[in-house]
């Protein structure tokens, strides 16, 4: 697939082992995610329905309960870029 791995800390030196390689990877992913994972009113349209597509089947008065469980799974960068 020919992906650069350029970005990642141990590119130029190699990595010990494939943990190695994919614990550097996950961290670069999470930083990057943190980076461009902003609020935006798209974000916000798209996470609601996306909620109320879950939730649809869902009594009334229960949605509230099962979306705030549904966004307590959500990682913190995730959660704050649907607000």
């Amino acid at each position: 697939m020919e992906i650069p791995f350029t970005p990642l800390v141990s590119s130029a030196a190699g990595w010990r082992n494939g943990l190695h390689f994919a614990l550097e990877l996950e961290e670069w992913c999470y930083g990057y995610e943190r980076a461009v994972s902003k609020p935006t009113r798209s974000n916000t349209i798209l996470a609601r329905r996306i909620l109320d597509i879950a939730t649809s089947h869902t009594p009334a008065i229960l949605k509230s309960v099962v979306q705030n469980a549904i966004t307590a799974t959500m990682d913190d960068h995730m959660r704050v870029s649907m607000e």
